[in-house]
């Protein structure tokens, strides 16, 4: 080991375990180290080392193998031997094949190949079942196998391979989920045949082939499927896209594919059924399939799926026969929310009867750092996980979490994450109260990650029947439905540049504006140029193309500077709850399934509460409505936040006001204390407890002395 040891005459660390050889200058496997195949952790980066056939006796326990920076240009072509490695880390070496037996690896979790000579993986990398991040950037790839869509990758690099057919390389450069589409495009493409209309012509470079249009005479470097892949997507998720060159007709594209899936595995029948999944492809194309709103009077048999007409399709006409009907008024709101909530509820997992028994995600949270903790334990939790019931514990505090806690922690973490000081949301132009995306956000680096939190605090909201404090803009809640925003929602954000536009639009000397398809933008003190086309600061807007360039500025104002933050909060939110679920409402419904009403209606409120020992003829319950009667809403809203732990009614009124275990009313209660005692309050049960006072008045006094106190009983029952 002399020579080897001429720049280093050590390890860093060697025991039983781990041997760590770093910068060493070694150019064989040190034997001396791992002899006896008890080795785990073996990282040997930054050497001179050219084979590693001499380790392969000595790897039976090796879990975590480090190798970068070396010089390897092969591997052994039997890799069984390591098949206990759960880490493999071979970036910037020189290899140029990786040989067929990386399948027995069967327990790696984590590939880094970076910086490589690579042109092609082999078929059998389908096979690592365990393997969540792989980087392949500055390779030589050209295309990736089929079987490459059987991984279960969390993370995936493909960067700087600049051979990578046009449709990897869109999705690659397209700043969106890189592993999800990648894996999503290749099980597309794997599934649906080359459409009938192209064919295939080979390129001068090995693997490339060139897609020619026999319909148009025309050529594309560009899989058509690529395309059609993107149109899977929803409306706001693939606006990140690169759709240019794509081929004409798309739509006759998409019924082709769509018939295919359709008829997959029904040899010739006739299905009279289509999936909801295939609707938002067929319904612009096929006539047949009609609107299933019961109000278009062309109504056929043929149903489309979860879409309507009108504003639940977000268009302003029918796209069935083009006329404008008013969709809403059939499917009343409170109905709709109704069968909505009884299809959230079917998707709760068992339980218990017994409240101490039920599985719960525990959140451990100190209030001084909530957004950090909540991030953290939320975010750790799967989609499974995420369907149990909350459990709020915070530091230095005793309080149990029978429903009021995790109330709390819903309305104070929505206030949290739209405060300033973490840049991800900021008040719309008009409202100080309605927030949008920050398109600074990014001044955080983990912004993407606090987006996709929200999603999921919104979704489990929504989930578990507990209501946030904040508002959104209608954008957001467009995005989370899947649905694509409208000119009109500019005017409910920014009145200004909604009127900016609208004189564009209608004005007829468009040219003497002397605008062009480009807007400056300022950003840190900086100005940048936006173009809203390629090439759009050289192209002027005129009458012609006057109402695109309207349409252009509205997509970005709305979306396009911060459509990849609006596509995490979607992703977040799906993990629990799937857009469609809430596809048939308005945004301006959404809101109010997620934030409550704010006006209380006293009548209402009675008819829902319930009383114990106390009956709707006692005399405290006799002067209670009538101080509530008298108040204004702000002074109801605080006795109702004093018995709730809320300040808005859950949508539908107080009959779906939810305790710690579910729907429970709104409940008076007598107790047996001196009149010195003031009432106080249960918000897990939703109770109000009162003592016999003498006077009317003296109820008043001591209940908003309470709620100035901010008696609660969280954990007494």
């Amino acid at each position: 080991m002399g020579q080897q040891e001429s720049r280093q005459s050590a390890p860093t660390v060697a025991n039983q375990n781990t041997v760590q050889w770093v910068e060493g200058g070694l150019n064989q496997i040190p034997l001396d180290y791992v002899k006896g195949g008890k080795l785990k952790n073996l990282d040997l980066g930054w050497n001179c080392i050219t084979s590693i056939d001499e380790l392969l006796s000595h790897s039976k326990e090796l879990q975590k193998l480090e190798l970068s920076h070396n010089f390897l240009t092969s591997l052994p072509s039997n890799l069984t031997p390591f098949s206990g490695l759960k880490l493999l880390d071979l970036s910037d070496n020189q290899l140029e094949r990786i040989p067929n037996s990386i399948n027995t690896l069967t327990k790696l979790e984590t590939l880094n190949l970076k910086n490589n000579l690579l042109t092609e993986l082999p078929p059998s990398i389908g096979s690592l079942t365990h393997l969540t991040g792989l980087d392949l950037s500055g390779n030589r790839l050209v295309d990736l196998p089929d079987s490459f869509g059987d991984l279960h990758l969390h993370s995936l690099l493909l960067w700087n391979n600049t051979c990578l057919v046009d449709s990897l390389a869109r999705i690659t450069s397209s700043g969106a989920d890189c592993a999800r589409h990648i894996l999503g495009f290749i099980r597309y493409r794997r599934s649906h045949p080359l459409p009938s209309r192209f064919s295939l012509i080979q390129s001068n470079i090995e693997g490339v082939v060139c897609y020619a249009d026999k319909e148009t005479e025309t050529s594309s470097w560009v899989d058509p499927r690529y395309y059609l892949y993107i149109l899977t997507l929803g409306i706001v998720e693939r606006r990140v896209f690169d759709f240019s060159m794509a081929p004409s007709n798309l739509a006759s594209l998409q019924v082709e594919m769509a018939l295919l899936n359709t008829n997959a595995g029904r040899g010739n029948k006739r299905c009279g059924h289509i999936s909801p999944d295939l609707a938002p492809i067929l319904l612009p194309v096929q006539p047949q399939l009609l609107c299933s709103n019961n109000l278009c009077t062309h109504k056929a048999n043929m149903q489309c799926g979860f879409l309507f007409c009108d504003v639940c399709c977000t268009s302003k006409e029918c796209v069935v026969h083009g006329k404008s009907i008013k969709a809403r008024s059939h499917h009343e709101f409170n109905e709709r929310a109704e069968t909505t909530r009884k299809t959230i509820e079917s998707m709760h997992k068992p339980e218990p009867e017994a409240f101490r028994d039920k599985p719960r995600l525990r959140l451990s949270l100190r209030r001084t750092h909530l957004l950090e903790d909540s991030l953290r334990d939320m975010m750790r939790a799967n989609a499974e996980r995420l369907k149990l019931r909350l459990n709020v514990q915070y530091f230095g505090e005793s309080g149990l979490d029978w429903g009021g806690l995790t109330r709390e922690w819903f309305i104070l973490i929505s206030q949290e994450f739209t405060k300033p000081e973490y840049a991800l949301f900021r008040p719309t132009a008009d409202n100080p109260n309605v927030f949008e995306i920050n398109p600074e956000s990014g001044v955080n680096g983990a912004h993407l990650s606090y987006f996709r939190f929200v999603g999921r605090v919104l979704a489990k909201a929504l989930f578990d029947r507990f209501l946030i404090s904040a508002y959104f803009s209608p954008v957001i809640y467009k995005a989370i439905a899947g649905v694509a925003p409208t000119f009109e929602d500019l005017a409910k954000i920014d009145q200004q540049k909604y009127e900016s536009l609208k004189t564009v639009l209608t004005t007829d000397d468009v040219e003497d504006l002397y605008l062009t398809f480009s807007i400056d933008e300022e950003a840190f003190g900086e100005v940048r140029t936006v173009e809203l086309v390629p090439g759009g600061e050289s192209i002027d807007v005129t009458k012609e193309n006057q109402q695109d360039w309207v349409a252009k500025m509205t997509e970005y104002y709305l979306v396009g500077s911060v459509a990849e933050q609006l596509e995490c909060i979607r992703y977040g939110f799906n993990e629990l709850i799937p857009s469609s679920l809430i596809r048939d409402f308005t945004a301006r419904e959404i809101e109010e399934l997620l934030s409550g009403i704010v006006e209380i209606d006293v009548e209402d409120w009675k008819a829902n509460t319930i009383y114990s020992i106390y009956t709707v003829n006692s005399q405290m319950v006799i002067w209670f409505w009538r101080i509530i009667e008298r108040m204004n809403n702000d002074n109801r809203t605080k006795v109702f936040q004093f018995v709730t732990g809320t300040s808005k009614v859950p949508q539908g009124g107080f009959a779906n006001l939810v305790g710690h275990n579910g729907p429970r009313k709104f409940t008076i209660n007598k107790l047996n204390k001196s009149r010195e005692h003031l009432p106080s309050s249960h918000t897990c049960f939703n109770q109000l407890d009162l003592i016999d006072y003498g006077s009317e008045s003296e109820l008043e006094d001591k209940l908003m002395k309470a709620i100035e106190m901010g008696l609660t009983g969280f954990g007494e029952k």
